[in-house]
């Protein structure tokens, strides 16, 4: 499926030079479709689309809390990531939380419609931002 390409720092939305002129950019591959789609719905957070506020991650709900229930949120962040339709599975999503920096991190391996794994090992890291 082909959508929109938008930058990883800045999310705006990519043109690429052609000889007719300037094009928006589209992904051109599942896996930069299905990373680009696991990346929009984890920085979204619940509340923040004005069309619905239901949609995106309860951060200050469910994660940025005393002690969050890991278990529960591996559970939310794999249906996330099995939200992208070019995802087929996944089959491990661990919570890294380390106390000491008051960092998380979601670490997660998925499998796309055409059966290549990827990780998020391979892409960079989901930051908040200053909050």
């Amino acid at each position: 499926m082909s959508a929109l390409y938008t930058d990883h720092d800045t999310w705006d939305i990519q043109f690429q030079d052609t000889p007719s002129g300037l094009q928006l950019r589209f992904t051109t591959t599942l896996e930069e479709a299905a990373v680009q789609g696991i990346r929009q719905r984890i920085q979204t957070w619940k509340g923040e689309w004005f069309l619905d506020i239901r949609v995106g991650v309860p951060y200050i709900d469910q994660v940025f809390i005393k002690k969050p229930n890991l278990v529960l949120l591996e559970s939310m962040f794999r249906s996330i990531i099995l939200q992208v339709p070019e995802i087929k599975a996944v089959p491990s999503v661990k919570m890294v939380i380390d106390s000491a920096t008051r960092e998380a991190s979601v670490v997660w391996k998925a499998v796309l419609t055409n059966n290549q794994e990827i990780s998020s090992a391979d892409y960079r890291a989901f930051i908040l931002g200053d909050l």
